[in-house]
């Protein structure tokens, strides 16, 4: 009824073959054949891995009408340390991310871009779910629509539980700030969260029975942002270290959803109740 004519999932891979061959491209297919009345174009970038993961991209794309694969090897990849706010992870991955959508741009205007990181697990009815929660995001001035991914806790990794569990915890607290520009970091924002609900907070949760709300920044990994956004190359991710000596840095979701806000007026919201999403690391 959206008469959504055309979905462009855009999506960064590094080492991720296993997650690319066991689930992404079944669950790809899976979506076109539910949805055959939309056209799905794709446009992936892999950088430096040293496993099949250019590989299966390229399988993904194979006879995908209007799809690219870009090709980006840093001849220093970044590391990951601690708890990943370091600024040479960041800073690179927001150039990895700009590289993607300007090699993409321009998309046709009044469509609709789908960023899937990886290791993000969803089931292919959940586009119904989104537009069924967020019917008119278009009318309703929305540019951006993040959702619930749930973190799932692994038995020897996060928890001393014998089996995976999902706890409702909003994993990707670091991006997310709520409307009025408060962080929860480390914690979520979430009412729902088994986990953070149960610590004291200065600052108010978003209460269950929210479902969209607006917030100032978010990401969460399966996110849609109308077209027309990215086609304006003054909007894109980056960040700055705010501390040195602990090497920390901004968030690069951040300053991208500032540059959506502030050039557009545009919305940024999260759909709560979209929550059958969960990232596993």
């Amino acid at each position: 009824n959206l008469e959504i004519k055309c979905i462009h999932v855009l999506g960064m891979y590094r080492k991720n073959e296993t997650y690319l061959n066991s689930f992404l491209a079944d669950t790809l297919n899976e979506m076109e054949k539910l949805y055959d009345n939309i056209e799905f174009r794709y446009y992936f970038i892999e950088n430096n891995s040293d496993d099949e993961t250019q590989e299966a991209l390229k399988n993904i794309i194979k006879n995908k009408k209007n799809s690219k694969l870009f090709i980006y090897n840093l001849k220093k990849d970044y590391k990951n340390i601690g708890d990943g706010r370091n600024f040479n992870r960041t800073s690179t991955l927001a150039k990895i991310r700009n590289k993607l959508v300007d090699g993409c741009i321009p998309f046709p205007e009044n469509e609709w871009c789908l960023f899937i990181d990886s290791n993000i697990y969803f089931k292919p009815t959940i586009l119904s779910n989104i537009f069924l929660s967020c019917k008119k995001p278009s009318d309703d001035n929305i540019g951006m629509m993040c959702m619930y991914t749930q973190q799932l806790l692994i038995p020897n990794i996060h928890s001393n539980t014998k089996e995976p569990v999902l706890m409702k915890h909003f994993y990707d607290t670091y991006s997310f700030y709520d409307k009025n520009k408060h962080t929860f970091y480390p914690e979520c924002a979430f009412d729902k969260c088994l986990i953070c609900s149960k610590k004291p907070s200065e600052v108010k949760r978003i209460p269950l029975e929210s479902n969209i709300t607006d917030i100032s920044s978010g990401f969460g990994g399966f996110v849609f942002i109308k077209s027309d956004i990215l086609n304006n190359s003054n909007i894109r991710w980056g960040t700055v270290c705010y501390n040195k000596d602990n090497n920390q840095s901004l968030c690069e979701h951040v300053l991208f959803c500032d540059r959506l806000r502030s050039i557009t007026n545009k919305r940024i919201v999260i759909l709560q109740n979209v929550d059958s999403l969960y990232r596993t690391v």
